[in-house]
This record gives C-alpha cells, sequence and structure tokens, in this order.
C-alpha cells in the first residue's frame, strides 16, 4: 500500500508539472492509469480547473476523488477534498444530507487525520449542512469544531461563532446568538476582515 506521507509530495508535482497539460489529458490520465497513487493527481488536476466550469462535475469528481482517497487509506486528503466541495453540495445541489454522511465517514476514520484543523472543519461543514435540516445539531457541530481548533485557525472559529449565532438566532435564543456574534465580531477585527465583522454586527 502507498504511504500517507508519499500522496501529499506527489500531489506538490502537479504545481510544477502541471500547468501545461489540458482539462482533457488529466482526465485521459485518470480515466487510463493503473497506478492509484497517478490517477489521484490527476484527478485533483482536473478538479482545479473544472470547478470554475461545471459545478456538478465539479462534485461528481470529488466524489470520485474522495473515495480513491480513502481506498489509499489518505482520510486527511479526503478531508480536505470534502471541506472544499462541501459548500456546493449543500448550497448549489441543495444535498445536505449527503454532506453529513460524509463527514460521518470520515469522522469514523478521524484517527488517520493528523492536522486537528481539518476535523474543525470537517464539523464547521456538518454544522453548516445541518443548519438546513436540525439547528440544535448544527450548535453540537459548531461546539465541537472549536473544541478542535488551535491558535491558528482564528478564522475558522470566528466562523465557528458566527454560524453559531445564526442557529441560536433562528431558535429564538437571542442572548446566546449575540453573545456568538460579538465573539465573531471580536475575532474577525483581530484579523481586520472588515466583511464579516459586518455580517456579524448584522447578526
Amino acid at each position: 500500500m502507498l504511504k500517507r506521507s508519499t500522496i501529499p509530495l506527489l500531489l506538490l508535482l502537479v504545481v510544477f508539472t502541471g500547468f501545461g497539460q489540458s482539462l482533457e489529458e488529466y482526465q485521459q490520465t485518470y480515466r487510463n492509469s493503473t497506478d492509484p497513487a497517478e490517477r489521484l493527481v490527476a484527478l485533483d488536476s482536473v478538479l482545479s480547473r473544472i470547478k470554475q466550469i461545471d459545478l456538478n462535475s465539479f462534485s461528481d469528481y470529488s466524489q470520485e476523488y474522495i473515495d480513491l482517497a480513502l481506498e489509499l487509506d489518505s482520510v486527511e486528503l479526503a478531508g480536505r477534498k470534502l471541506i472544499s466541495v462541501a459548500r456546493t453540495i449543500t448550497n448549489v445541489q441543495n444535498q445536505p444530507r449527503r454532506v453529513i454522511t460524509l463527514v460521518d465517514l470520515l469522522l469514523a476514520r478521524r484517527y488517520k487525520i493528523d492536522n486537528k484543523s481539518i476535523i474543525g472543519r470537517l464539523y464547521l461543514q456538518r454544522g453548516k449542512a445541518n443548519y438546513r435540516l436540525d439547528l440544535n445539531a448544527s450548535i453540537e457541530d459548531y461546539q465541537k469544531a472549536l473544541a478542535e481548533f488551535g491558535p491558528n485557525d482564528t478564522i475558522f472559529i470566528a466562523d465557528a461563532y458566527l454560524f453559531s449565532g445564526q442557529s441560536y438566532s433562528n431558535l429564538g435564543e437571542f442572548v446566546k446568538a449575540s453573545e456568538s456574534y460579538g465573539k465573531a465580531h471580536d475575532l474577525y477585527e483581530s484579523l481586520d476582515d472588515h466583511e464579516y465583522m459586518f455580517y456579524a454586527q448584522q447578526g
């Protein structure tokens, strides 16, 4: 089995060798190669090019990437890809349950993910999906996300508080909503993020 540490190094090769190749060439490599690692690298390049063209194809290829990464026992890569596509699945394709199922699948193997920030961001994505289905579950997810984030995750911590404020507000728990919005505002201010400071102030 290919070592997990090898796959990210292969993906870095895309940065140096991939600029001259077309979407079709990467698709052909992905379809025809018998080397799983090579297929994963090609698929990553397909995704970087197709996202701006066709969001449904971006979602489909992302699912294939996640499946292939899991076959290679690279749960962390699968998690990163799910984080990048979750918004498309939840908001564009209106399939929040699919995101919840995928996050649950990865979190069941969270012991394979060394980066706790990725775990926190997976909880964030599940929380945003649950926001459409179960507000209390979304708040629980945001709290779990906060428990995973570290000192370098300020932007994600701020997001978790902002999204918590939205869920509390929709539940009519306005004191908790105000507290969450206030924390989000202060964190966005520390990042000099005026756009999201405004969103928190609106809340």
